[in-house]
């Protein structure tokens, strides 16, 4: 479904509200594990009503994105300054964190745009552990992948998305409740 979903946005707007909506269906799979989900109808429904504001917050983070790897390729080649260099590498970092945490906490929470980015900041720098989980799973299913190509083609997003929902769920989980904690003291 996000294959023909990416393409009914002809590509460069489909890839992100799709990409969210798989995010939001493996997050009910997660979150509601006793409910029958009609993923057909879910994923249609998702992908349209918020369509605009997943390509807005999906094209902002690709924007700081490519002007933190701009800027350090022209730092690298010719600032010269070790100091410049690593603040963006640290940068881009962030950015790449924050983006990592960006659409499953978008299908959990109803937020402006802005403080989407803002919450996936503060979930990516509190949450190092779930962060190191979920990119040892990445790096477990590269492998994978690398060694059997045919899972790309069943399974390819959802077989990324689903450890990413999973961990990040677990990291809004321990938020809440520390956040639950605060709030009866």
């Amino acid at each position: 479904m996000w294959i023909v979903y990416v393409l009914k946005g002809v590509i460069a707007f489909g890839v992100f509200p799709a990409t969210g909506t798989v995010f939001r269906i493996i997050y009910l799979f997660i979150s509601e594990p006793e409910e029958e989900i009609d993923t057909r109808s879910v994923f249609k429904d998702y992908y349209k009503t918020n369509f605009w504001e997943l390509n807005k917050l999906g094209y902002i983070m690709t924007a700081l994105l490519l002007v933190l790897a701009i800027d350090l390729r022209i730092s690298q080649a010719y600032i010269g300054s070790y100091f410049v260099h690593y603040f963006l590498l640290a940068l881009l970092i962030l950015v790449l964190g924050t983006f990592l945490y960006l659409f499953p906490i978008y299908s959990r929470y109803d937020l402006s745009t802005f403080s989407y980015i803002k919450q996936a900041f503060i979930y990516f720098f509190s949450n190092i552990f779930e962060t190191i989980a979920i990119l040892l799973g990445f790096g477990l299913l590269l492998i994978i992948t690398t060694a059997l190509p045919i899972l790309m083609i069943f399974a390819g997003v959802p077989l990324f998305i689903i450890p990413t929902s999973w961990f990040v769920y677990q990291a809004m989980k321990k938020m809440e409740r520390k956040r639950e904690a605060l709030e009866e003291e």
